[in-house]
């Protein structure tokens, strides 16, 4: 990554933002191997939709106050609450009792996947083609799951 940022390919405040989201996830691993430990895996997984709703909610009431005219419509409600059930809520739960089962760290090695998978789909629904340097790292990803999955 640090490549294509140096080659003008990817935004330095993208890295940037990139390994920050790195670091809080790598932080939410440690925070995930603790409580399922001690067989809370519940807390890991609910314990951030409180303090993101205590972030948000605020944002929301001040976007609403500035834009009086805004009129609520049901197709962004119902996306919405998709996002917030099927890709984070049930994505953190099984993640929480993937840690309990097969420990955190080879269930965020199994997890980082995802950026891969998520190629396919741009490949498969958008046609946006990655740059050989990322199909190098999505080679590397993969092969470190298929290690990490195979290990006993």
């Amino acid at each position: 990554m640090g490549l294509e940022a140096s080659r003008g390919v990817i935004e330095p405040a993208g890295l940037a933002s990139g390994l920050i989201a790195g670091i809080s996830y790598g932080l939410y691993i440690a925070v995930a191997r603790f409580y399922s430990r001690r067989g809370e895996s519940t807390e890991v997984s609910l314990g951030a939709m409180p303090y993101t709703l205590t972030v948000t909610l605020p944002m929301i009431i001040a976007y609403i106050a500035e834009n009086q005219n805004i009129q609520l419509q049901l197709n962004p409600v119902i996306a919405g609450a998709y996002l917030a059930v099927f890709t984070t809520l049930i994505p953190y739960k099984l993640f929480t009792k993937g840690v309990e089962k097969i420990g955190a760290t080879r269930a965020s090695v199994i997890a980082s996947i995802e950026p891969v998978l998520a190629a396919i789909w741009a490949i498969t629904l958008f046609q946006q083609i990655p740059t050989t340097t990322i199909v190098v790292a999505y080679i590397l990803i993969t092969t470190a799951v298929i290690i990490s999955a195979t290990r006993s």
